[in-house]
C-alpha cells in the first residue's frame, strides 16, 4: 500500500507566498498552497484560474498572499 504525504514541512526562517483558491464546485473545497518564490506562485495561480474557467466554466477566486501579508487578487 502506498502512503502519500498529506502535509509539508515549512521552514520557519523562510518566507513563502501562498496561493489561496476558492471552492471550485461541490466536490472541491477551498485550498491553499505555499511557494518559495513569487514567480512560482504567480504561474500556479494564473494557470489554475484559467483551468477553472476553461474546463469548468467557473470564475474561481484565486489570491496570492505575500509574506508581508498583502493580498494580490488574480483577475
Amino acid at each position: 500500500m502506498r502512503v502519500y504525504r498529506k502535509t509539508i514541512e515549512l521552514d520557519r526562517d523562510t518566507d513563502y507566498w501562498f496561493v489561496k483558491m476558492g471552492p471550485l464546485n461541490h466536490l472541491n473545497e477551498a485550498a491553499s498552497y505555499p511557494f518559495p518564490t513569487y514567480e512560482a506562485s504567480e504561474r500556479f495561480a494564473i494557470n489554475h484560474k484559467m483551468i477553472a474557467k476553461l474546463n469548468y466554466g467557473v470564475d474561481r477566486e484565486v489570491v496570492i498572499l505575500h509574506p508581508d501579508g498583502t493580498e494580490e487578487v488574480i483577475e
